[in-house]
């Protein structure tokens, strides 16, 4: 009462209980100042224990209150039990930094009490888990690594599965890293690990598989990607481990999706966020969003796109998995490019570069610099265009992959023709072709129709300049038709108007208003604004004919 009445403390109602409260931070700084360090932790243990006591069946909802106060007492080793249940609540809150700090605290006590071999595997691969995530790799790297060196020491057959979990996971760093060689040999280690096991374990065997998968996939290797992941599926489909089944539907969703089989692609895609949201899994959900969001591009549907990639991005602005929020950058910038926002797309592009340098994730850096390419090649900045290119290339060829080299070569032909130079423009486009035809006699990757409409593009582009128009207007009608079977609808009509260009020069005024009457009806439809001013240009010069 003393306290009250002199305004020290006050009261504070929660439901049925009454507690109290200093009524400023710097009064109870002030009495905490003046106590002993023997006293404080004395009175950090008698709160804990209190704690404990009276709320024995609530004991989760205290834990990090618990932590705070047997780290400043006596008892250190409850201290170490609860920091770590502590960092594994704010990790499945996404509390990603508060989890770094429990975790961090741990590990300090680990050189002042005794500890478990379980307790020492969970704060460094919570640590490893969290930098993965915000995207500090070799730092997640150097944690995994520790946690491996911990249970190869305990040598218990009980630690197999661990051992194989770890591996995968210093796999999945060295992916995002675009060191695919030193990724399969983890997964490869990963495997031999579960053969010592008694059952082999499926479901670790089952991620196994589809990291391998993913991997292929992310170096143009479709269909034995396809099959991995099949395998992978397979071996889980019975069991109920639906966070394993979610993650490999949603990396088929994006299987079929490359395949241009997007029916399969949304199924899959579905299935995977309908399990993601039932294990109240919102920030993998936002990542079958994102998937969602690309099949609606993909099917031309764009406003409905935009919808799912701006709802995924306040998502995943919330839950901080970096790899995602460049994925998110990247996508946005490219339907910006799609609407013709090109100063939008820059802006959105060159933020997904920045992070993923930031975090040297080489898959996602040379994906942007290819897009740059296109982009600057659309603002007429030919030159620049050609230096992203050769730095796509650079980084592409360290990851052994190939397909996008076909893309490359694509934009450093129009950007050669935009610089006047037929001959090298030529050149880039033979050899694109040549390439895809190698490419599919190999059957093993699928070249997207949007390349392969470019390259029609280019072609037809040499051919106006010339004079064989018309050879130019038989390749701009071959890839106006790929764009619009790949549900394309703008570049399908950026086509029809550079056809409109060619039967201006012509003369051939009726053909000219059927094609520019065909364009300018799909750029209204999908409220692409900023080609209107064009369009009247054009109905200016046929009007002039």
């Amino acid at each position: 009462n003393y306290l009250t009445q002199h305004e020290f403390v006050e009261p504070v109602v929660y439901g049925l209980l009454r507690r109290y409260r200093f009524r400023h931070g710097l009064i109870s700084d002030a009495i905490y100042s003046t106590l002993l360090t023997g006293e404080r932790k004395k009175l950090h243990q008698e709160v804990a224990e209190a704690i404990e006591a009276l709320n024995p069946e609530h004991l989760d909802e205290n834990i990090e209150m618990l932590a705070h106060h047997y780290n400043r007492s006596y008892q250190l080793d409850r201290a170490l039990n609860y920091l770590i249940m502590a960092g594994k609540k704010a990790m499945r809150d996404y509390a990603n930094e508060q989890a770094r700090q429990h975790f961090v605290s741990a590990l300090s006590l680990l050189s002042k009490v005794g500890y478990t071999t379980e307790q020492a595997y969970d704060i460094q691969t919570g640590l490893g888990d969290i930098l993965m995530i915000i995207g500090e790799y070799p730092a997640s790297r150097r944690h995994y690594a520790t946690a491996l060196e911990i249970v190869l020491e305990d040598g218990s057959s009980e630690w197999l599965k661990h051992q194989s979990r770890l591996h995968r996971k210093i796999s999945a760093i060295f992916e995002r890293q675009g060191d695919h060689e030193k990724a399969l040999s983890r997964l490869q280690a990963a495997e031999m690990v579960l053969k010592e096991s008694t059952d082999g374990n499926p479901v670790e065997l089952s991620r196994i598989y589809s990291d391998i998968g993913w991997i292929h996939f992310r170096r143009g290797n479709v269909n034995f990607a396809e099959e991995q992941l099949l395998n992978a599926l397979a071996l889980i489909r019975s069991s109920n481990e639906n966070r394993v089944m979610a993650s490999i539907y949603n990396r088929l969703g994006g299987i079929y999706y490359s395949k241009g089989e997007l029916q399969h692609s949304e199924n899959y895609t579905r299935l995977s966020l309908e399990l993601h949201e039932q294990l109240g899994e919102t920030a993998m959900a936002a990542r079958s969003y994102n998937n969602l969001g690309l099949i609606a591009w993909k099917r031309g549907q764009l406003n409905e796109a935009l919808d799912y990639f701006e709802s995924c991005f306040r998502l995943q602005n919330e839950f901080g998995d970096i790899e995602i929020l460049i994925e998110l950058n990247t996508n946005l910038g490219l339907l910006q490019m799609e609407f013709g926002h090109l100063k939008e797309a820059e802006g959105y592009i060159l933020d997904a570069i920045k992070k993923a340098k930031r975090i040297g994730h080489l898959h996602h850096l040379s994906a942007c610099y290819v897009h740059l390419t296109e982009l600057y090649i659309q603002m007429e900045e030919y030159q620049t265009a050609l230096e992203y290119g050769e730095l796509a290339r650079g980084e592409i060829k360290k990851m052994g992959g190939s397909e996008a080299l076909v893309t490359i070569q694509v934009h450093a032909g129009l950007a050669f023709l935009g610089l006047g130079d037929v001959d090298a423009a030529r050149k880039a486009g033979r050899t694109a072709l040549s390439a895809i035809k190698k490419m599919n006699q190999n059957g093993n990757s699928v070249v997207g129709l949007d390349d392969q409409a470019n390259i029609y593009q280019l072609l037809g582009k040499i051919a106006k300049m010339n004079g064989q128009h018309d050879q130019a207007r038989l390749y701009y009608q071959r890839g106006y038709t790929m764009l619009a079977k790949a549900n394309r609808p703008l570049p399908a009509a950026r086509t029809l108007l550079t056809m409109v260009e060619l039967l201006i020069e012509e003369q051939n005024q009726v053909e000219a208003e059927k094609q520019l009457g065909i364009a300018t009806g799909l750029f209204k439809e999908h409220n692409a604004t900023s080609t209107f001013s064009r369009i009247d240009e054009l109905h200016q010069q046929i009007n002039a004919l």
